[in-house]
């Protein structure tokens, strides 16, 4: 009984001197090696994050994410068309006009000192096709001329106005020419106008499908004493408007019909993610039209799913 007593004291104070000889850094674990080899397995995440349809979707141009992280799949395409050929001829104009009636000229001594003679009268405006029907012409550019001839010899004061050609602040073209006056024969002269900035507003003749300038006619004849016998005579107008450099034309052309081949919307994504069918909880088609020749265009469209 005492050796056994004697053999746990030696245990003890074996163990307290062992526990005396560890060393503080001893527990410090970037100073232990581990010479075993061991064989294991670990299951760890791979990424710590959240896979979202627009981290799938990045490569794909025609996915894009607003500032609320809503995805959107956009599809553009693109189709234009030269309208060269649907150019507007609008043709030079060449008209004639007489007075209506003679003008009735009374001799020196039974005349007042000018007789004044007005009537409305119109020359047709041609275009190239009657299917047309023209609202307005806006010109950057034009001339109007005038050949007129008389025989009437006393001195004489023309105007011509036109409401259906108008300047910038509305106000007819008024075309002027005065006569001198000639014992003997006839009197010719020449007017003219520049049709810049001008716009020309025909009337349309609906039931005759052709356009009309009217034409207001003032002539002032004065008296010459050197007339000793009453006589008729008439203005015999023959004018031209060319060089016409339309700025900007309005009214009807007629139907040009311009189509494209059908085709579908080749939507690559589901190819790419081996996807048989998409749902889209909202779906949006925006068609947008820039018309460069002025003129309204309509767009017929088919969608076959």
């Amino acid at each position: 009984m005492k050796n056994l007593k004697r053999f746990f004291f030696f245990i003890i104070v074996l163990t307290i001197f062992a526990v005396s000889c560890i060393k503080e850094k001893d527990f410090d674990f970037e100073h232990i090696t581990i010479t075993e080899n061991f064989s294991y397995d670990l299951a760890l995440p791979l990424v710590d994050a959240n896979m979202s349809l627009g981290d799938m979707l990045k490569s794909v141009q025609m996915a894009q994410t607003d500032t609320t992280g809503l995805l959107h799949l956009i599809y553009e395409d693109e189709f234009s068309h030269n309208f060269s050929d649907l150019a507007l001829n609008i043709p030079e104009q060449h008209f004639q006009h007489t007075t209506p009636s003679k003008i009735p000229v009374p001799p020196g001594n039974l005349m007042p000192d000018s007789i004044v003679v007005t009537y409305t009268d119109s020359i047709f405006f041609n275009v190239a096709d009657s299917d047309i029907r023209l609202d307005s012409i806006s010109l950057e550019s034009g001339l109007i001329t005038m050949d007129i001839q008389t025989d009437i010899r006393n001195r004489i004061k023309l105007e011509i106005s036109n409401s259906n050609i108008v300047n910038s602040n509305h106000k007819p073209l008024i075309l002027s020419a005065k006569f001198e006056g000639t014992t003997s024969g006839g009197q010719a002269i020449y007017t003219y106008s520049d049709l810049s900035r001008y716009n020309i507003n025909p009337i349309y003749d609906e039931p005759n499908k052709q356009h009309l300038l009217s034409l207001d006619y003032k002539i002032t004849v004065y008296k010459d004493t050197n007339v000793s016998v009453p006589y008729l005579g008439e203005l015999i107008l023959s004018g031209s408007i060319t060089n016409m450099r339309p700025d900007a034309v309005f009214g009807y052309f007629g139907k040009e019909t311009y189509g494209r081949e059908n085709g579908a919307i080749d939507l690559k994504i589901l190819n790419r993610f081996n996807i048989q069918a998409l749902e889209l909880e909202k779906a949006n088609m925006q068609i947008r039209i820039y018309n460069g020749i002025g003129l309204p265009v309509f767009m017929i469209r088919h969608f076959v799913p």
